[in-house]
């Protein structure tokens, strides 16, 4: 996460919380604990293959890369220490996944292509 939204989040906790409190909670105040099983629900809604949240920073590494963007600052977004583990997290797009992602707003970039070969 990045360091203004960990201070957004504690400005916004509960002040009768304790430190190892969720942020979020459920129903009858119980921490969000079942957010795998709505995401797998969600994603055979979808008709999608089911992921986990952690699927979702790889797709952000690699949008990322396939926008050129430079490998340290995607390392950077996803405080990684290691370069090595950033490029394991970015993959290669296919060409019906791009397409899907050039109709996405503000990702639309006017046909530039990726060079980089760590994608």
């Amino acid at each position: 996460m990045r360091d203004d939204l960990v201070e957004w989040l504690t400005r916004h906790k509960d002040p009768q919380a304790s430190a190892n409190d969720p942020v979020f909670t459920g129903p009858n105040a119980l921490a969000y604990e079942y957010r795998l099983h709505w995401l797998k629900r969600l994603c055979r809604k979808a008709g999608v293959e089911a992921f986990g949240f952690h699927g979702i920073r790889h797709l952000f590494a690699s949008i990322l890369a396939a926008r050129n963007v430079p490998l340290v600052e995607i390392q950077y977004m996803l405080r990684h220490t290691s370069l090595a583990t950033t490029q394991r997290y970015i993959h290669r797009l296919k060409k019906e996944n791009r397409e899907v992602l050039a109709a996405l707003p503000g990702l639309n970039d006017s046909g530039r292509k990726s060079t980089s070969k760590v994608h």
